[in-house]
Formats: C-alpha cells, sequence, structure tokens
C-alpha cells in the first residue's frame, strides 16, 4: 500500500470521525452551523462547528495548524461529510460574527448571547485599530 493510500484512508476516517462527534447527543437539533476558516495568532488555522442537544448548545474547535490550503480541504470535507448525513440542515457561514448571531437566534442562552457580544467586542477592536 503506498503511504498517499493510507493518508487518505486515515484522513477519511478523521472526517468521518469528526462528523461524529459534531452529530452526537440525545435530541439534537438539525441545525449545524460551520464557520469560515480563519487565522489567529500567526498562522494557527480554525473553524468552529456549532450545534445543539439535549444539554444545549456546543461548540467544536477543529484546529489545522499553519497550512491554510490543508485547513481549506479539511473544512471542505468535513462539510460534504456533514452533508452526507440525514436530518442535517448545515448552514455554511464566510464570517463568525455573522454565524454567532444566527447560533443566539437558533439557541438563545446566556452561552451563545456571550459568544455573539464578545464576537462584536472583537470586530468593535479591530474597526478602532483600523485592522479589520
Amino acid at each position: 500500500m503506498k503511504d498517499s493510500e493510507t493518508f487518505e484512508g486515515n484522513f477519511s476516517k478523521m472526517i468521518g470521525a469528526v462528523a461524529d462527534v459534531v452529530l452526537q447527543g440525545e435530541d439534537r437539533s438539525p441545525h449545524v452551523m460551520i464557520g469560515p476558516l480563519v487565522c489567529r495568532d500567526k498562522d494557527h488555522w480554525y473553524f468552529v462547528i456549532g450545534g445543539s442537544d439535549r444539554d444545549g448548545f456546543k461548540v467544536d474547535k477543529i484546529a489545522v495548524g499553519d497550512n491554510r490550503q490543508f485547513g481549506e480541504h479539511v473544512r471542505g470535507s468535513i462539510y460534504i461529510e456533514l452533508l452526507q448525513r440525514r436530518r442535517v440542515v448545515l448552514h455554511d457561514f464566510d464570517d463568525e460574527l455573522e454565524m454567532a448571531k444566527w447560533c443566539e437566534r437558533i439557541w438563545p442562552s446566556d452561552q451563545t448571547s456571550q459568544i455573539r457580544a464578545a464576537m462584536e467586542s472583537e470586530r468593535a477592536m479591530w474597526e478602532t485599530q483600523g485592522t479589520a
């Protein structure tokens, strides 16, 4: 077996495992939010996936390292995997703040309100500093 075949097999298993984690929980909401690929702290790429179950809102951060292209591949692969699952309404976002607002509307709670408020504060700071 070639190394590339081993990588692809392991990559597919990893993508399936991430989708399983995102979709686990009793009385899970059919809504799943997938955020944009973003960079923080110099070449630290990640995206978040939000959802809800009986215990309330949950968010999973998927860190993909310092390679943006690889991060886009991971995000796209998880997106496709989630689309293939039953009973999923997938919301795809290109803006973290917009995603936070949707999460707050669909799952109103102190947690989602705090996340949205933190995102708005961060965005206001960027605008003040001229880095938006």
